[in-house]
């Protein structure tokens, strides 16, 4: 109860009691709360105003910490949201930062693929370019032999016809 009210709390209690005492009365009898209100009389004392008074304060006071106590847990419970907001915030920024550098080590490995992929060409190119020059040397080798061949295989034929005239000759 708030300070300023105290001093008229027990008069606000004697107020309470008594109206509870005259509502029991008057379900108990089955005797309406006007009838009651005639046999005390038709206008209404100062203490029924007070207990009328007393009765919107202590309403009034009713309302007040009802709702106190409905905005505070509206508050609590937007607090709650807030951290729930705060735990998904964070995860979802974990996530992010896991794709991220997910995404980071892809590039890289891709880059090194690629790269390995660029050395192996670049090797199997020189190697191709090698094998060709050898062909090439073989095949000048080759033509080479198949000249000395031909010009054996003709002197020898020169020098059998020679040894023949000579054997005829003789």
């Amino acid at each position: 109860v708030p300070a300023a009210l105290r001093p008229a709390w027990g008069a606000r209690a004697h107020a309470r009691s008594l109206a509870r005492s005259r509502a029991a009365a008057a379900g108990s009898s089955g005797v309406a709360m006007a009838e009651v209100d005639e046999l005390h009389g038709s206008k209404k004392s100062s203490d029924e105003e007070d207990d009328d008074d007393d009765a919107d304060e202590d309403a009034l006071l009713n309302v007040h910490q009802d709702l106190r106590e409905h905005l505070e847990a509206v508050r609590t419970q937007s607090q709650a949201h807030l951290d729930a907001l705060e735990r998904a915030e964070a995860t979802l920024r974990g996530a992010i930062d896991r794709l991220r550098r997910d995404r980071l080590a892809l590039a890289e490995e891709r880059r090194k693929a690629f790269d390995q992929v660029e050395a192996d060409r670049t090797r199997l190119d020189a190697e191709v370019s090698r094998l060709a020059e050898q062909r090439e040397e073989l095949a000048r080798e080759r033509d080479l032999l198949h000249d000395a061949k031909r010009r054996h295989d003709s002197e020898r034929e020169r020098a059998d016809r020679a040894a023949a005239a000579a054997a005829a000759a003789a």
